[in-house]
Protein backbone atom coordinates (compact mmCIF):
# COMPACT_ATOMS: atom_id res chain seq x y z
CA UNK A 1 0.00 0.00 0.00
CA UNK A 2 1.55 3.37 -0.65
CA UNK A 3 1.43 5.61 2.23
CA UNK A 4 2.44 8.72 -0.32
CA UNK A 5 1.31 8.60 -3.83
CA UNK A 6 3.40 8.20 -6.83
CA UNK A 7 3.05 11.87 -8.24
CA UNK A 8 6.82 12.91 -8.16
CA UNK A 9 9.47 13.04 -11.15
CA UNK A 10 11.78 11.66 -8.76
CA UNK A 11 12.67 11.28 -5.15
CA UNK A 12 15.53 10.01 -2.56
CA UNK A 13 15.13 8.72 0.69
CA UNK A 14 14.15 10.42 3.99
CA UNK A 15 16.62 11.93 5.64
CA UNK A 16 16.22 13.30 9.37
CA UNK A 17 11.92 13.34 8.19
CA UNK A 18 12.15 14.53 5.20
CA UNK A 19 13.04 13.58 1.67
CA UNK A 20 14.42 15.21 -1.58
CA UNK A 21 11.55 15.39 -4.69
CA UNK A 22 11.60 16.56 -8.29
CA UNK A 23 8.46 18.10 -9.12
CA UNK A 24 6.88 18.43 -12.15
CA UNK A 25 4.35 21.47 -13.06
CA UNK A 26 3.97 21.87 -16.99
CA UNK A 27 7.25 21.53 -18.52
CA UNK A 28 8.66 23.01 -15.04
CA UNK A 29 10.72 21.17 -13.05
CA UNK A 30 11.81 21.88 -9.25
CA UNK A 31 13.53 20.77 -6.77
CA UNK A 32 11.58 20.51 -3.28
CA UNK A 33 10.85 18.45 0.04
CA UNK A 34 8.33 16.63 1.77
CA UNK A 35 7.63 15.22 4.71
CA UNK A 36 6.28 11.87 5.64
CA UNK A 37 2.96 12.71 4.87
CA UNK A 38 3.65 13.86 1.75
CA UNK A 39 3.08 17.13 1.84
CA UNK A 40 5.42 19.42 0.00
CA UNK A 41 7.23 22.03 2.82
CA UNK A 42 9.81 23.68 0.40
CA UNK A 43 10.16 24.28 -3.00
CA UNK A 44 13.82 25.44 -4.64
CA UNK A 45 15.25 25.48 -8.55
CA UNK A 46 16.05 22.02 -9.95
CA UNK A 47 19.50 20.59 -9.18
CA UNK A 48 20.14 22.72 -6.58
CA UNK A 49 19.22 21.02 -2.93
CA UNK A 50 21.00 17.98 -1.32
CA UNK A 51 19.68 15.66 1.35
CA UNK A 52 19.40 16.85 5.08
CA UNK A 53 22.51 16.10 7.43
CA UNK A 54 22.47 17.31 10.78
CA UNK A 55 19.91 19.57 10.62
CA UNK A 56 21.47 21.34 7.30
CA UNK A 57 21.24 21.11 3.66
CA UNK A 58 23.57 22.49 0.91
CA UNK A 59 21.91 24.78 -1.26
CA UNK A 60 23.13 26.45 -4.56
CA UNK A 61 22.06 29.91 -5.91
CA UNK A 62 23.54 31.62 -8.33
CA UNK A 63 26.36 29.07 -8.60
CA UNK A 64 27.29 30.08 -5.28
CA UNK A 65 26.53 27.64 -2.18
CA UNK A 66 25.10 27.64 1.04
CA UNK A 67 23.31 25.95 3.89
CA UNK A 68 19.38 25.92 4.74
CA UNK A 69 17.80 24.55 8.10
CA UNK A 70 14.65 22.75 7.81
CA UNK A 71 12.47 25.85 7.34
CA UNK A 72 14.03 27.19 4.47
CA UNK A 73 15.97 29.75 5.92
CA UNK A 74 19.94 30.72 5.21
CA UNK A 75 21.91 29.41 7.74
CA UNK A 76 24.80 30.25 5.62
CA UNK A 77 23.94 32.19 3.23
CA UNK A 78 25.60 31.00 -0.83
CA UNK A 79 28.96 32.87 -0.99
CA UNK A 80 31.34 29.61 -1.69
CA UNK A 81 32.29 28.49 -4.76
CA UNK A 82 32.23 24.61 -3.86
CA UNK A 83 31.51 22.94 -0.74
CA UNK A 84 32.19 19.22 0.53
CA UNK A 85 29.23 17.24 0.63
CA UNK A 86 27.85 16.29 4.14
CA UNK A 87 27.77 17.98 7.66
CA UNK A 88 29.42 14.96 9.41
CA UNK A 89 32.50 16.98 11.48
CA UNK A 90 32.36 20.49 12.06
CA UNK A 91 34.50 22.87 10.66
CA UNK A 92 33.08 22.04 7.14
CA UNK A 93 35.42 22.23 3.65
CA UNK A 94 34.27 25.05 1.54
CA UNK A 95 36.26 26.60 -1.72
CA UNK A 96 36.50 30.31 -2.08
CA UNK A 97 38.29 32.03 -5.13
CA UNK A 98 39.99 28.55 -5.84
CA UNK A 99 41.30 27.56 -2.74
CA UNK A 100 40.03 25.70 -0.04
CA UNK A 101 39.33 26.31 4.05
CA UNK A 102 37.28 25.67 6.71
CA UNK A 103 34.09 26.84 7.88
CA UNK A 104 31.61 26.95 11.52
CA UNK A 105 28.17 26.32 11.48
CA UNK A 106 27.46 30.08 10.84
CA UNK A 107 29.54 30.23 8.07
CA UNK A 108 33.03 31.74 9.93
CA UNK A 109 36.35 30.76 8.73
CA UNK A 110 38.00 29.04 11.48
CA UNK A 111 40.59 27.65 8.92
CA UNK A 112 41.57 30.33 6.38
CA UNK A 113 41.11 29.76 2.81
CA UNK A 114 44.45 28.54 1.79
CA UNK A 115 44.48 24.65 0.31
CA UNK A 116 44.00 23.49 -3.05
CA UNK A 117 42.14 20.85 -1.70
CA UNK A 118 40.72 19.83 1.61
CA UNK A 119 38.51 16.85 2.48
CA UNK A 120 36.26 16.71 5.73
CA UNK A 121 37.72 16.23 9.27
CA UNK A 122 37.44 12.38 10.36
CA UNK A 123 38.23 11.08 13.99
CA UNK A 124 39.38 14.88 14.57
CA UNK A 125 41.85 14.78 11.35
CA UNK A 126 41.38 16.07 7.98
CA UNK A 127 43.41 15.49 4.72
CA UNK A 128 44.49 18.75 2.69
CA UNK A 129 46.27 18.86 -0.59
CA UNK A 130 49.04 22.42 -0.63
CA UNK A 131 51.89 22.48 -3.47
CA UNK A 132 50.90 19.03 -4.85
CA UNK A 133 51.34 17.31 -1.63
CA UNK A 134 48.68 15.72 0.92
CA UNK A 135 48.97 16.35 4.33
CA UNK A 136 46.98 15.83 7.40
CA UNK A 137 45.76 18.94 9.90
CA UNK A 138 44.01 19.14 12.92
CA UNK A 139 40.93 21.15 13.98
CA UNK A 140 43.02 24.16 14.51
CA UNK A 141 44.85 23.98 11.33
CA UNK A 142 48.23 22.75 12.57
CA UNK A 143 49.87 20.35 10.09
CA UNK A 144 49.15 16.70 12.16
CA UNK A 145 52.64 15.56 11.50
CA UNK A 146 55.57 16.60 9.00
CA UNK A 147 55.26 13.90 6.38
CA UNK A 148 53.88 14.74 3.05
CA UNK A 149 52.11 12.22 0.67
CA UNK A 150 51.29 11.44 -3.00
CA UNK A 151 47.43 10.51 -1.78
CA UNK A 152 45.76 10.69 1.64
CA UNK A 153 42.86 9.46 2.83
CA UNK A 154 40.34 10.27 5.77
CA UNK A 155 41.27 8.40 9.46
CA UNK A 156 38.88 4.94 9.82
CA UNK A 157 39.30 3.17 13.00
CA UNK A 158 42.59 4.78 13.54
CA UNK A 159 44.27 4.22 9.92
CA UNK A 160 44.23 6.75 6.89
CA UNK A 161 44.59 4.73 3.12
CA UNK A 162 47.41 6.55 1.89
CA UNK A 163 50.24 6.81 -1.64
CA UNK A 164 53.91 7.50 -0.73
CA UNK A 165 56.94 7.29 -3.82
CA UNK A 166 54.43 5.22 -5.70
CA UNK A 167 53.71 2.72 -3.08
CA UNK A 168 50.35 2.18 -1.20
CA UNK A 169 49.80 1.70 2.58
CA UNK A 170 47.52 2.40 5.80
CA UNK A 171 49.16 4.87 8.39
CA UNK A 172 48.48 5.04 12.58
CA UNK A 173 47.75 9.10 13.86
CA UNK A 174 51.71 8.97 14.20
CA UNK A 175 52.13 8.54 10.73
CA UNK A 176 53.76 5.14 11.17
CA UNK A 177 53.16 2.36 7.83
CA UNK A 178 51.06 -0.36 9.40
CA UNK A 179 49.94 -1.74 6.19
CA UNK A 180 51.89 -1.99 3.19
CA UNK A 181 49.92 -3.30 0.14
CA UNK A 182 50.41 -3.29 -3.79
CA UNK A 183 46.53 -3.91 -4.38
CA UNK A 184 44.72 -2.73 -7.60
CA UNK A 185 42.45 -0.91 -5.02
CA UNK A 186 42.62 -0.38 -1.12
CA UNK A 187 39.67 1.56 0.81
CA UNK A 188 38.71 2.76 4.32
CA UNK A 189 38.66 0.84 7.19
CA UNK A 190 35.22 -0.13 8.90
CA UNK A 191 34.52 -2.16 12.15
CA UNK A 192 38.12 -3.50 11.39
CA UNK A 193 37.93 -4.30 8.09
CA UNK A 194 38.69 -2.47 4.62
CA UNK A 195 38.40 -3.62 1.45
CA UNK A 196 41.07 -4.74 -1.06
CA UNK A 197 41.29 -5.62 -5.34
CA UNK A 198 43.68 -8.40 -6.40
CA UNK A 199 43.38 -9.40 -9.69
CA UNK A 200 39.97 -7.81 -10.40
CA UNK A 201 38.35 -9.38 -7.21
CA UNK A 202 37.45 -7.81 -4.01
CA UNK A 203 38.58 -9.27 -0.80
CA UNK A 204 38.96 -8.09 2.91
CA UNK A 205 42.02 -7.24 4.90
CA UNK A 206 42.26 -6.87 8.85
CA UNK A 207 44.04 -4.22 10.76
CA UNK A 208 47.40 -6.40 10.41
CA UNK A 209 47.10 -6.54 6.15
CA UNK A 210 45.64 -9.98 6.79
CA UNK A 211 43.65 -11.48 3.65
CA UNK A 212 40.44 -12.42 6.23
CA UNK A 213 37.96 -13.03 3.74
CA UNK A 214 39.66 -13.87 0.14
CA UNK A 215 39.08 -11.69 -2.88
CA UNK A 216 36.23 -13.54 -4.82
CA UNK A 217 33.68 -10.63 -5.47
CA UNK A 218 33.20 -8.42 -8.47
Amino acid sequence: KFIIKPKFADAGDFHENLARVVIRSGLILKDGYINKAGKIVMKFQLNSISDFENGIAEIKLNNKYGYINKTGQFVIKPQFDDVYNGLNDIPIPVEINKKWGYIDKIGKFVINPKFDAAGPFSEGIASVKINKKCRYIDKTGKFFMETKFDAAGPFRDGLASITLNNENGYINKQGKKIIKTQTQYFGQFYEGMSAVKIKNKIGFIDKTGILVIKPIFD
